[in-house]
């Protein structure tokens, strides 16, 4: 008998080792060396010491963080019973993402370091919309899920997940001493100290929605306001179009705590205030009304 496939015997997501990466000291997540992310995942699991191929047909689902694309990753494995993998865990480790955006490593370097996770037949992460296009090269019988929410109400979880106030015009070094190293990409330009951070988001937010219309992709779009109305019925919808299984059950996975939560120091009017609303507003204007997002609410 040969060795058990890997993606398909993780039919279901374990999500408690993710949110425990997420708490744990960036220190020690920095020196876990990356090759052994995928021998102590299969250690995990009982399986043998090799690194596992791609899959010849994954689904990639993107959104920014905060939009709920991990509960809508979660219910598509759900839904169809296909393995999942709802984070790259080597990028928690070493966000080897970024080095390929600048250029100083290669695209199968990051192929290589999150190999583990690609071996899934459904893989979500927040860093994948920025590698879209040689996603879509590599793997041509790919299909691709955008995630989007109303960019208002995503800068407004960002922030409160890591305890900002939201109706700063500039927030200074002081004020983000204590935000984690990983969320430091989504608040600021890399390498700086201080900034505006609501109009950062604003445009990571947009320069994302941008891959998703550009119609360069296969891509499913699915709002996650239309999602949380009906979770079961919404996910079924996109899991067919992009060639899932559809398998009976409930919804479930939706109503699990799939990241850490926030705050929950109020709805985004009240919280960013008016002057950062209309900043949003007029920073994702097209991008906003191409998915039906209108005024406050």
């Amino acid at each position: 008998m040969g060795p058990p496939d890997y993606a398909a015997a993780m039919t279901r997501f374990d999500s408690t080792l993710r949110l425990r990466l997420r708490a744990a000291s960036p220190v020690s997540l920095g020196r876990l060396p990356s090759h052994l992310w995928w021998r102590l995942d299969l250690l995990r699991h009982g399986w043998p010491l090799r690194r596992p191929a791609p899959h010849a047909r994954p689904v990639f689902v993107l959104g920014h963080q905060k939009t709920g694309s991990s509960a809508v990753g979660a219910m598509l494995a759900e839904v169809s019973g296909e393995a999942a993998a709802l984070d790259l865990a080597a990028e928690l480790a070493r966000p080897l993402h970024l080095e390929v955006e600048a250029g100083r490593k290669s695209f199968d370097d990051f192929l290589h370091h999150n190999a583990v996770d690609l071996s899934r037949r459904i893989v979500k992460d927040a860093c994948l919309a920025a590698l879209a296009a040689p996603l879509a090269a590599r793997f041509p019988a790919a299909r691709f899920v955008f995630v989007v929410r109303d960019p208002r109400a995503t800068v407004r979880s960002v922030l409160d997940r890591v305890g900002l106030p939201g109706d700063r015009a500039h927030y200074d070094e002081a004020i983000l001493a204590g935000v984690p190293r990983a969320w430091r990409e989504v608040l600021l330009p890399a390498g700086a100290d201080a900034g505006d951070v609501v109009a950062h988001i604003a445009e990571r937010w947009r320069q994302q929605a941008r891959v998703a219309l550009a119609g360069d992709l296969p891509v499913r779009v699915i709002r996650y306001e239309d999602f949380c109305r009906a979770p079961r019925a919404e996910t079924e919808a996109v899991a067919r179009d992009v060639g899932l299984p559809v398998l009976p059950g409930d919804d479930r996975a939706a109503r699990q705590q799939w990241q850490p939560a926030g705050e929950h120091r109020g709805r985004w009017p009240a919280f960013l205030g008016d002057a950062n609303v209309a900043r949003i507003d007029a920073l994702c204007r097209d991008e906003m009304r191409a998915f039906h997002y209108g005024g406050p609410s």
